[in-house]
């Protein structure tokens, strides 16, 4: 983060600018020159000065951040003791005197990481983006506090500690708004124009003033896009090949389609469980809505299912002439964990009830039919899944860039 040490624009006013960035290491105030690149940029700071009278300076205002992490109180007192380091510092080795320097707006540095995160491939950067805005705009102690709260929640706490590791550091700075008193002659008066009277008119009451009340600030929906492709561990150990993709619809909503297909015997033809099989989800997250599809869900979901199973008995079932799918769906319980930046695994458990019609054969090669479109309401365990789940990212950033 590069600091602007720059005089604002007046009506008469001189323009000189200088960037430099001040770092200091964390629960730090002094101003350590071997730290960081700290030398170059207090050496350009003193050149600065020396090429300005101090008679042309009007003043400066030196402001002091910290970083977001730890107690709120304290980072304030951090943020104050590094103004005040760099005020110490100009005085002692420049010949700017004291009465010339302020000690301005001393905060968390929401500002400075900004641009470090909206430049970085973190994950959920979006999400970050937006409740930095918003502890930008509210500076109350309590909306900072919400703010670090989630952030620290965010992804599992994914997203705080790659701040914390590669972004906070460059956080931890001062800055100097230097105002330049203008040489040039002031302009002229204008002519006053008299004003027209305008009567003014009391209200009868107190009652009569309209009650100002503060508009509450309310936190955007954000906005997600990313594919979800998975598939069942559970299933491929029963020889059942599968493959599942996911979408989200929203902040808590998500919908899943897998597919499961199997042409299979097990090691004789008395022994399978052959199936195609289609359970999409509609998913409910119960977990933060700034970390969208990750935690607890619950689901429903509506299944279809060709199958055609023997269990080295006498019988071999099959859905009725080969077209009649069973029909039914259920609900679903289940917990997803992040594992990496686009590697999740997830965990899910279902139960429903089926309406199936089947023809019922001798269990053995060229077996005949037994009994035709047999009927049964079934219910029972449908869904067990450990399954493992990669991430993409589909949508565009806020600004408009792909991710």
């Amino acid at each position: 983060m590069r600091c602007c040490f720059c005089c604002p624009l007046a009506v008469a006013a001189e323009v000189k600018q200088l960037s430099v960035s001040i770092g200091f290491p964390v629960n730090r105030t002094e101003i350590l020159p071997q730290f960081g690149d700290n030398a170059e940029q207090l050496a350009n700071l003193e050149s600065f000065f020396s090429s300005i009278s101090p008679t042309d300076i009007d003043s400066i205002r030196v402001n002091g951040y910290a970083s977001p992490e730890g107690d709120f109180a304290k980072n304030l007192k951090l943020a104050q003791g590094r103004a005040q380091a760099l005020i110490n510092y100009i005085v002692e080795h420049t010949q700017i005197t004291k009465d010339k320097l302020y000690l301005d707006d001393c905060f968390l540095s929401w500002e400075a990481l900004r641009p470090l995160v909206e430049e970085s491939d973190l994950y959920h950067r979006d999400n970050v983006l937006i409740l930095i805005d918003l502890a930008t705009t509210d500076r109350s102690e309590s909306a900072q506090r919400s703010a670090v709260t989630k952030l620290q929640q965010l992804d599992g706490g994914a997203a705080w500690a790659k701040m914390k590791r590669d972004m906070f550091p460059k956080t931890r700075l001062t800055q100097l708004n230097v105002y330049i008193a203008s040489a040039q002659p002031e302009p002229e008066p204008e002519p006053e124009i008299e004003e027209p009277e305008v009567e003014v008119v009391e209200p009868e009451s107190l009652g009569q003033i309209e009650e100002v009340v503060e508009e509450e600030v309310v936190e955007d929906e954000p906005e997600y896009g990313y594919f979800y492709l998975k598939t069942n561990g559970i299933g491929w150990a029963m020889l059942v090949s599968n493959i599942a993709i996911e979408w989200d619809l929203g902040s808590r909503w998500s919908l899943a389609v897998p597919i499961y297909y199997s042409g299979l015997n097990y090691m004789t033809s008395n022994l399978k469980f052959r199936t195609f099989n289609v359970q999409p989800e509609l998913r409910y997250w119960l977990g933060n809505s700034l970390c969208p599809n990750s935690g607890w869900y619950v689901g429903a979901h509506f299944g279809l299912g060709y199958f055609n199973y023997a269990l080295n008995g006498d019988w071999r079932i099959q859905d009725y002439d080969g077209k009649h799918p069973a029909l039914g769906g259920g609900l679903a319980l289940g917990y997803r964990l992040k594992l990496h930046r686009r590697w999740m695994i997830e965990f899910g458990l279902g139960a429903g009830v089926y309406h199936a019609r089947y023809d019922k054969f001798e269990n053995h090669y060229g077996g005949q039919r037994y009994e035709i479109d047999k009927r049964k309401t079934w219910f029972g365990i449908d869904q067990a899944a450990v399954s493992v789940v990669w991430t993409i990212p589909y949508k565009k950033d806020v600004k408009g860039g792909s991710r």
